[in-house]
């Protein structure tokens, strides 16, 4: 059996100091709601229509996550929610409560 201070080259370290080094820390288990929001009516309007519905929908999401967080979403850092878009509505992850 060799030791942890065997200087042999052909000496094979224990499975501790094989074991790599992570600068990721370990991941904790964490909580979050998604709610789905749907626009009722929305593929009977014309295409015109559903784009400025969407627009204002959006930005109607925007503004009251906006206010709930008390700061602008932020692309870089998305720690609190995620707004993703379905087309006819939305999905919104909420990671942290505000």
């Amino acid at each position: 059996a060799m030791s942890e201070t065997d200087s042999s080259p052909l000496a094979i370290p224990p499975y501790h100091l094989l074991r790599r080094r992570s600068s990721f820390t370990t991941p904790s288990t964490q909580s979050s709601c998604i709610v789905f929001v749907d626009l009722e009516g929305y593929s009977r309007n014309t295409d015109v229509t559903q784009r400025h519905v969407t627009r204002d929908f959006m930005e109607t999401l925007r503004n009251i996550l906006t206010f709930a967080y008390g700061k602008l979403p932020d692309r870089e850092c998305v720690d609190e929610y995620v707004i993703l878009p379905t087309g006819d509505g939305a999905a919104v992850c909420v990671l942290k409560p505000p």
